[in-house]
C-alpha cells in the first residue's frame, strides 16, 4: 500500500533511512526500506523470533 508522505523537514526528523537493506547470513532481512521517521514517535520493527 502506498501512502503520500507527509511534508516533515529534515530539522523535525530523528532518523532517516533510504533504501536501507539488512541481511543475517544469506537471508535478506530488510530490503530497500525508506524511513522517515518524525520527533516524538515511537517506532519499532518486529521480526519472526527465529531470526
Amino acid at each position: 500500500m502506498l501512502r503520500n508522505k507527509p511534508s516533515i523537514s529534515s530539522a523535525e526528523l530523528v532518523i532517516e533511512a533510504t533504501d536501507l537493506v539488512e541481511k543475517f547470513r544469506k537471508i535478506c532481512i530488510v530490503d530497500n526500506v525508506n524511513l522517515r521517521i518524525p520527533k516524538g514517535t515511537i517506532y519499532g520493527f518486529l521480526v519472526p523470533k527465529h531470526l
